[in-house]
């Protein structure tokens, strides 16, 4: 039982996924297309009353409506091929969440992410329990080895959970 409500929950989420895609592709319509479609979808006008709403030819509205059909079909896919329903999320976001400096907007919108990114989720966990100076330091010898730059200094490597030589987990 628990899991078909589950199931229903993921298709829930989905559709509201395909819907803020949806929203977002839309916003990159050029304005002629995206004036059409909101008006043909949302408004449900037929293409004359788009034509004298915005003073166009039927034939024109016609081709604005099944371009814009067409592009959005194709930012649809780009989107759903490259995820980009969640913005990427960082260690300064992840700061920012922790210490409730983010809007509450903000805040869930990184939940949602994180519902779906066990890394993202481990991140914030892992942030949550970490010495933010450890923290830090191990962040910035990622960055350097990433850059192929040397830090005068090793970072310590410091294990963030309890082991049997190590029971307090950091230090």
């Amino acid at each position: 039982m628990q899991s078909d409500d589950f199931s229903h929950l993921d298709s829930v989420i989905e559709k509201e996924e395909a819907f803020k895609r949806l929203e977002k592709c839309i916003e990159k319509l050029p304005d002629e297309q995206q004036q059409s479609i909101k008006l043909f979808y949302y408004e449900s006008k037929c293409y004359n009353e788009i034509a004298e709403t915005t003073s166009m030819d039927w034939n024109k509205v016609r081709s604005l409506i099944q371009n814009g059909r067409r592009n959005l079909k194709i930012c649809m896919e780009k989107m759903q091929q490259t995820n980009t329903t969640y913005p990427f999320y960082g260690p300064e976001d992840i700061k920012r969440y922790l210490s409730g400096s983010m809007s509450a907007q903000e805040m869930h919108d990184m939940e949602k992410a994180a519902l779906k990114d066990p890394l993202l989720a481990d991140a914030i966990d892992g942030f949550r329990n970490a010495d933010p100076v450890v923290t830090d330091t191990h962040l910035n010898a990622i960055k350097a080895s990433i850059l192929g730059l040397s830090l005068q200094e090793k970072p310590l490597v410091v294990p963030l959970t309890p082991s049997p030589k190590n029971p307090g987990g950091v230090g």
